[in-house]
């Protein structure tokens, strides 16, 4: 295969649009920053501010998060005790959050491959640590923020 264009792209996210339409969800691209499920209302959340390859990355990982949800008895042994026990403040429920979505990251690369949608490994690692990399600063911003104000 030749560098795949964006009409190739195009088809990919296609693909994966039919798949979340079989799940009973739709897929919906908005002019937002970030992409987000909402399991309550069926529907994806796409930025449309990507261009198509990344798209298809981005698509890929939310869905990723319904494997992951899916998966209820890991999810509960992994996730449950720390978000009813921790508060949403605490850095360890924020680094709970974290693992959930590389979680969900590695369902979507195992995902790509049970439905034969083409990844360029090398985009999608500088894709996922594009986003990891906003929560892992997210996670420790509140933290920082204290220990500074305490130290001053």
């Amino acid at each position: 295969m030749g560098k795949p264009d964006n009409t190739f792209w195009l088809g990919q996210l296609k693909e994966l649009e039919r798949h979340c339409n079989k799940k009973g969800f739709k897929v919906v691209y908005k002019d937002v920053l970030t992409d987000a499920v909402y399991y309550n209302k069926k529907v994806f959340i796409m930025s449309n501010r990507l261009n198509k390859e990344i798209s298809t990355y981005h698509l890929l990982h939310e869905l990723g998060h319904l494997k992951v949800m899916g998966k209820k008895k890991s999810y509960k042994e992994n996730y449950d005790y720390v978000f009813t026990n921790f508060s949403n403040a605490s850095l360890t429920h924020r680094f709970a959050i974290v693992q959930e979505e590389l979680d969900a990251w590695r369902e979507g690369l195992i995902l790509s491959r049970q439905l034969g949608i083409h990844v360029n490994r090398r985009k999608w690692e500088i894709a996922k640590t594009k986003c990891i990399s906003t929560y892992l600063s997210w996670a420790v911003r509140n933290k920082e923020r204290k220990k500074q104000r305490a130290n001053a």
